[in-house]
């Protein structure tokens, strides 16, 4: 595996402060620079160097001047990609609404990084604002589960950021999961993989490290019988069959394609334990 640091980025949401695009960004999951081809070769060169699996913030100016030397952090998330013609990244924006002030360290631009984890301003920005937004309902369980794998300093940077990357369903647990369902939906087949979910069968809170990074512990399926699955109101019996939950009423089932629907290929003796895992503790019969 290829020893790879995630990197932690502050952005704006408007241009010479103004314009602010904030909400565009969060409704859409992505964040851009404004600066029209050519105007800010600095900016564009930075965005260049986000990857997949960094984190990213949205700041912004308290006050409006750099005179006060403060600014709000508004947002959280992980980068999912990077376009390489589009001055622009896809973002899984995980903490949003927020309101945490910090010192301004010099943020006042559209964007400023790379910054590594034992840097100050990440200690200061991205783990005590996740921290203070546990208990707020703008937080959720990848963002809580991410933080926890972000302070436990005996992982070694390569197998955190693999674990990382399998909680937010990227890098190699995705591709591997992929890989052993022939690049498409485990159901209906489907080779569009940007609608595609690599999730986990056992959940990520109640499996071991090893489980979690374990190809055979996913299961490629579109994103809403991901959806359904994730929160048991379908699973998989020993011959693939696909189970729906009595909490489904019959038009829903029709809705979600689930009648008489099984998966594309014989389950792995591995799959399969994982799979009667889901059906006892995860299924909602």
């Amino acid at each position: 595996m290829t020893k790879r640091s995630v990197n932690y980025w502050f952005v704006g949401a408007a241009k010479s402060g103004n314009d602010d695009h904030y909400n565009d960004f969060i409704q859409n999951g992505y964040w851009k620079l404004f600066w029209a081809k050519g105007e800010q070769p600095a900016q564009e060169a930075k965005r260049i160097q986000m990857q997949p699996g960094d984190w990213i913030a949205i700041k912004k100016m308290v006050g409006g001047s750099h005179s006060q030397g403060k600014v709000r952090i508004r947002a959280l998330g992980t980068i999912e990609e990077v376009s390489r013609t589009e001055r622009s990244v896809q973002v899984k924006w995980l903490l949003t609404g927020l309101n945490h002030i910090i010192d301004g360290h010099g943020l006042y631009g559209s964007i400023h990084g790379p910054f590594k984890h034992e840097n100050g301003i990440v200690q200061e920005t991205f783990l005590e604002v996740i921290d203070a937004a546990e208990s707020q309902k703008n937080g959720n369980a990848i963002a809580k589960d991410i933080v926890s794998l972000l302070r436990h300093r005996e992982i070694d940077e390569t197998t955190r950021q693999a674990l990382i990357d399998a909680r937010i369903g990227q890098g190699k647990f995705r591709s591997d999961v992929l890989v052993l369902w022939d690049n498409c939906c485990a159901v209906t087949k489907s080779k569009t993989l940007e609608a595609i979910r690599a999730s986990h069968i056992k959940p990520w809170r109640g499996s071991t490290n090893t489980e979690r990074l374990d190809p055979s512990n996913g299961i490629p399926l579109v994103a809403s019988l991901d959806a359904l699955f994730d929160v048991g109101l379908i699973s998989f019996d020993e011959s693939g069959q696909l189970l729906v939950s009595s909490a489904l009423t019959d038009e829903e089932k029709t809705i979600f394609g689930v009648c008489n629907a099984k998966l594309s290929r014989r389950l792995s003796e591995r799959t399969a334990g994982y799979l009667t895992h889901h059906r006892k503790s995860i299924f909602r019969a």
